[in-house]
């Protein structure tokens, strides 16, 4: 065989080896195509692809329908996602085998989870968070979670409350004093995210932690706090609206002593990590022994007494020559104190005296927030 003749032949051999390589890259790269459906409708502007591999991507049309070319044979993972106007967004991902061109004539998602609500109640600090009804075949639980920014997902915001029924679409969480938080809930199967809802957002109001501390509703009041002794709401004096708390003490002149009154409030959680302002209007009058006559002021934490404060009549009109015994009538007076909590144990404020007459109105303890 001479030169010319054997490139000849090599070069024959070459195209013949070339042509059976390209029909062998035919028979192995394949098209994934098919429709995306919720609810009965296409998806539309839904993302899908392959194994999260760039050159197996698509966008589902306005008919749902999806191609995805030169598919190597094999198994893999097929991805859809839908992202809403809103924020929300429905996810489902397919197993598949191909082993020839793959037409997936009718894939469904799950249907959209949306909030419906986040409705606060401002005398209780509670929000309650309404979504509605998964219909997921697959459907295995809800989680609601909160954050104090927009940016909420399973990673930065707070699980606040897991439902594994389908129909639990509503739970009432409390919310902190003052605060602005948003929630979200995601939809989940046995191997992950089935979708997420719309993020909403409320704000709480800064709240009185003293259960009827205006005093215009006695059975609230008296539902929450403790009273010993001679305690009572009246109407006949107040310095704000109509009512306010009366204590009264008698006064033993033969052995100049006072029989008492004391108020509890209920046990309090608050926030040791913030700032506390407690406030009240006072007005002292009727008559006694300086000696013992006295209102104070403290609070119970992890079995502690904490004194706050001592008031004593500033005006005084002694009505015997020893000055001790004496009448006094103060007008109203306001009193503040900014304080913190020393630990997260449960807070409980104390009222004690021993004064003729003593009145309190407008009692509140709120978040400082200046």
């Amino acid at each position: 065989m001479n030169t010319r003749t054997y490139f000849l032949c090599l070069l024959l051999f070459s195209l013949l080896v070339y042509g059976c390589r390209k029909d062998d890259d035919k028979d192995t790269n394949y098209d994934v195509s098919g429709y995306l459906y919720t609810n009965g409708q296409p998806i539309a502007n839904a993302s899908v692809n392959l194994d999260d591999m760039v050159q197996y991507q698509a966008i589902s049309g306005s008919d749902g329908y999806f191609e995805i070319k030169g598919v190597s044979e094999g198994d893999h993972n097929l991805k859809t996602v839908k992202t809403y106007e809103d924020g929300s967004f429905i996810t489902r991902s397919f197993e598949l085998d191909v082993n020839g061109d793959l037409m997936l004539n009718f894939l469904l998602l799950p249907n959209p989870v949306s909030l419906l609500g986040v409705d606060i109640d401002t005398l209780l600090n509670e929000v309650t968070v309404r979504w509605n009804k998964s219909s997921a075949d697959d459907f295995r639980e809800y989680k609601i979670y909160s954050h104090t920014t927009s940016g909420l997902d399973e990673t930065t915001g707070k699980l606040e409350h897991v439902a594994t029924f389908r129909d639990d679409t509503l739970v009432t969480l409390p919310i902190p004093n003052a605060t602005t938080m948003f929630y979200r809930v995601f939809v989940l199967n046995a191997f992950g995210q089935l979708g997420g809802s719309n993020i909403e957002s409320t704000t709480s109001g800064n709240r009185n932690f003293f259960t009827g501390g205006d005093f215009e509703d006695e059975a609230l009041f008296l539902s929450a706090w403790t009273v010993e002794g001679n305690a009572y709401i009246i109407d006949s004096v107040s310095y704000n609206n109509s009512k306010s708390l009366y204590f009264f003490a008698d006064f033993d002149t033969a052995g100049f002593d006072w029989t008492t009154f004391t108020i509890d409030s209920p046990p309090l959680l608050l926030n040791k990590n913030e700032v506390y302002k407690l406030s009240f209007w006072y007005k002292a009058r009727g008559f006694g022994y300086l000696m013992n006559l006295s209102f104070c002021l403290y609070y119970e934490q992890d079995n502690q007494n904490y004194l706050f404060t001592d008031f004593y009549p500033a005006v005084w009109e002694p009505i015997w020559s020893d000055g001790m015994l004496g009448y006094f009538d103060e007008d109203w007076t306001y009193y503040s104190l900014t304080f913190f909590p020393t630990s997260d144990g449960a807070v409980q404020f104390i009222f004690f005296g021993s004064v003729n007459q003593f009145f309190i109105d407008d009692l509140q303890l709120k978040r400082k927030l200046d």
